[in-house]
């Protein structure tokens, strides 16, 4: 047998497919390939892919791979939805982009020169809505060095402009390598506003805006380069949706060192007198940084509103740094209001059956220490389902992020609670934190009224996990006649029908904070207020609905019969209101009112 020292191979390929879901890949024409002196070649490549079609030659030689393609993908929109099924993303609704890349990997002729440009590129709407994209790359190189350029465009002001250089050496192995001890320069500018940006980033409880000024220079070995230049911002703003803080006239400056170092330095107010500052200092491996505040009003919800000042430092490794320092609440307003109502239970994480056990999660934050201290010294009202309080704190948090332990109280100033018409005084009122792994807080709460020489008790008592809400008297009586004997001066059994079933709303709204049947039923006849008054003079029953902004039309009916009545109510402006009432026996009245809340 003779050993063919120089074998020689021709011949097409008329057909070839791939397919994975709904992306296919398929020959739009013969192929031609030829291998002859060790190099293997493919002509008249010609490729069908989802939205587009790649086109060109490819030659395999022994010391490195060439070739001339073009893709051309008119439908970028049709690429996205074949890969989908994949789960590979591609978040595109429409665009277009052509590339060509000439290249030779071999030692000796190696070069390469590709450029990329795409038009029309729209994100998905579920992802951002940020309008046309453009973008513009090409990447050269001379067999020692690659240099590379992008810029993208958009509805954001000054394109984006990135650029890359490095050494880039060929290798036998095909695939060109940078050399050790290789040094990189780069370079990222943008002007423009960072808001028309701000669609990207996938934190949509957080909105950042502002004019950003972006100039980067990146340089040093390849392994670890050096950050130089500056980012600075101006006429930003911060809006927090969770806790509803919002920071205006943000500005942003930094200093980089060119060795890897950066500060970075905030100042911001909370759209009034608040003042927020921040100075953070980075390497690459620790980082030292510091959060002021001067009653700035930081947290703005419909449950909680609070004026807060801090001093805040972080320091250590970047991992885990050591978090310290004071806030102070100057001042807070705290709605008692439902979540949710008190019917729905919260079911935890869902399991199926069969399921594998979740592995063990590592919590996040074990390794950041806490050594802080919150107090205030009062100004906290808590203020709601009949309750008007004013409160302090002084708590302690040590231990780490993952397991803070909180030690402290937060005690009772002054406070009453309004219960049919009744005021009970909040004689006692502690939440004490205890330290424990799990932050579950003791209660020690007692409220009391007095009426013809006899003290009725409320008392809560247990942790805020599982309160316990139970009854007492001074002179002392059967836990369920403390209430009636307060409320309406009689005993359980002694109580009129609509006595009893004030008790019972009375009863629901301490247990759940519910309305308990009355505010059942008014949510089952859609009607905005429905309320019974026991007047001395017999009961009644009044109903109403807000008709428009600032329009209250109601109307009111003895439950002993009698002549009803039809009540207006219209806010005029600010804090005054018109209101009129209406019947067939009482006559007719109106009033001016005017109310200020303090």
């Amino acid at each position: 047998q003779r050993q063919c020292r120089d074998p020689r191979l021709a011949g097409p390929v008329t057909e070839a497919s791939l397919t994975a879901g709904d992306a296919a890949i398929a020959l739009n024409a013969p192929l031609a390939i030829r291998s002859s002196g060790g190099t293997t070649r493919a002509d008249g490549l010609d490729l069908a892919l989802p939205g587009g079609a790649l086109t060109g030659a490819l030659r395999l030689h022994p010391t490195g791979l060439g070739g001339d393609l073009a893709l051309a993908m008119p439908d970028l929109a049709a690429l996205s939805a074949a890969l989908a099924p994949l789960d590979v993303a591609l978040p595109l609704a429409a665009g277009r982009l052509d590339a060509r890349a000439a290249f030779d990997t071999r030692p000796g002729t190696a070069r390469a020169d590709v450029t990329v440009a795409a038009q029309d590129l729209h994100i998905d709407k579920s992802v951002a809505d940020i309008g046309g994209l453009g973008l513009d790359a090409g990447l050269t190189w001379d067999g020692r060095r690659a240099a590379a350029e992008a810029s993208l465009s958009g509805p954001f002001g000054d394109p984006l402009r990135l650029s890359a250089a490095l050494p880039l050496r060929p290798t036998t192995a095909i695939v060109p390598q940078v050399p050790r001890g290789g040094e990189i320069a780069g370079e990222v500018a943008w002007q423009g506003r960072l808001g028309d940006l701000w669609a990207l980033v996938p934190l949509p409880d957080h909105i950042l805006d502002g004019d950003l000024d972006i100039d980067l220079t990146l340089a040093g070995p390849v392994a670890s380069p050096a950050i130089g230049g500056a980012v600075a911002m101006t006429g930003g703003q911060y809006q927090n949706l969770e806790t509803g803080t919002i920071l205006t006239g943000l500005t942003l400056g930094s200093q980089l060192d060119g060795k890897g170092g950066i500060v970075l330095d905030l100042s911001a107010t909370d759209g009034a007198r608040g003042k927020v500052a921040a100075r953070v200092a980075l390497d690459a491996e620790t980082i030292d940084a510091r959060l002021t505040a001067a009653k700035a009003v930081l947290v703005r919800r419909d449950d909680v509103k609070a004026q807060i000042s801090a001093d805040i430092t972080a320091t250590g490794p970047l991992a885990g740094p050591a978090i310290a320092g004071t806030v102070t609440v100057d001042r807070a307003e705290v709605a008692l209001v439902n979540a949710m109502p008190p019917s729905v239970a919260d079911l935890g994480e869902v399991r199926f059956k069969g399921d594998p056990p979740p592995e063990p999660v590592t919590p996040a934050g074990q390794g950041i220490d806490l050594a802080l201290r919150v107090a205030a010294p009062g100004n906290i009202f808590v203020r709601g389902r009949g309750l008007d309080s004013e409160w302090r704190l002084g708590l302690d948090i040590a231990g780490t992020a993952a397991q803070p332990r909180i030690t402290g109280a937060i005690e009772r100033i002054r406070g009453r609670l309004d219960l049919l018409g009744r005021d009970f005084d909040l004689e006692t009122g502690a939440v004490r934190f205890t330290g424990g792994t799990e932050i579950d807080p003791t209660l020690d709460i007692s409220l009391a009224h007095e009426r013809d020489g006899f003290i009725g008790r409320i008392q809560v008592r247990g942790t805020a996990s599982a309160p316990q809400i139970g009854f007492a008297s001074d002179p002392q009586v059967p836990e369920e006649e403390v209430l009636p004997r307060t409320l309406f001066n009689r005993s359980r059994q002694s109580l009129s029908p609509t006595e009893a079933l004030q008790l019972a709303n009375a009863v629901a709204t301490l247990m759940n904070g519910s309305g308990g049947a009355i505010d059942r039923l008014r949510g089952a006849a859609g009607i905005d207020v429905l309320r019974i008054d026991d007047e001395g003079d017999g009961a009644s029953v009044t109903v109403g609905k807000n008709v428009a902004d600032g329009v209250f039309v109601g109307a009111k009916q003895p439950v002993a019969g009698g002549s009803a009545t039809v009540q207006v109510e219209v806010e005029v402006f600010g804090d005054f209101t018109v209101d009129a009432e209406i019947g067939q026996e009482a006559g007719s009245s109106i009033g001016l009112n005017w109310r200020k809340d303090f």
